[in-house]
């Protein structure tokens, strides 16, 4: 299969925000817990128990939490938008053929092949087919590259099957 698209820049901010939303909405709940904890036990020691302490404890926690959640993804946008203002090759049209033994990723004058069993994982969103070939690499396949929305579940199917079939050949050796 061979598939002709260009990423443009909103494919690029999608990623990266689905990408960190779903590490951080996973931690979201520690968050809250841990805050909590801490402005109980904080008003414990205090002989407090008035709530309204119990809520004025946990918000700097809550606070310093957030910081330390939220910084990574905005120090990564901001990497990403200088990686795009600086490198014009991101905009370029990209080819990839998609075979049985792997994906060859033509774009401009670079040339990537890589064999399923490299591909750590696969991710269909509504926008895009993830192919994770490490946790910072990946290939990002757009939902218009295909001409309709049952090609595009298709594809998805046909690669999470070379994967599968690629991880039995390598655990039977």
């Amino acid at each position: 299969m061979e598939l002709r698209f260009t990423l443009q820049q909103a494919d690029y901010y999608d990623f990266y925000k689905s990408h960190f939303w779903a590490r951080i909405k996973s931690r979201l709940v520690y968050l809250i817990v841990l805050s909590l904890i801490f402005g109980y036990c904080l008003g414990y020691q205090l002989n407090s128990t008035s709530w309204l302490y119990f809520v004025y404890a946990g918000l700097p926690i809550v606070l310093l939490l957030l910081i330390y959640y939220l910084f990574p993804v905005w120090l990564a946008m901001r990497k990403l938008n200088s990686a795009l203002r600086q490198n014009p090759d991101y905009f370029e049209t990209k080819t990839m053929f998609i075979s049985p033994s792997g994906i060859k990723f033509l774009s401009g004058n670079n040339e990537v092949s890589v064999g399923w069993n490299a591909i750590n994982r696969i991710e269909l969103t509504p926008k895009f087919i993830l192919l994770y070939h490490t946790d910072i690499k990946v290939f990002l396949i757009p939902k218009r590259a295909f001409d309709s929305e049952p090609e595009f579940v298709q594809c998805g199917l046909e690669v999470k099957n070379y994967i599968k079939a690629s991880l039995e050949v390598t655990h039977v050796k």
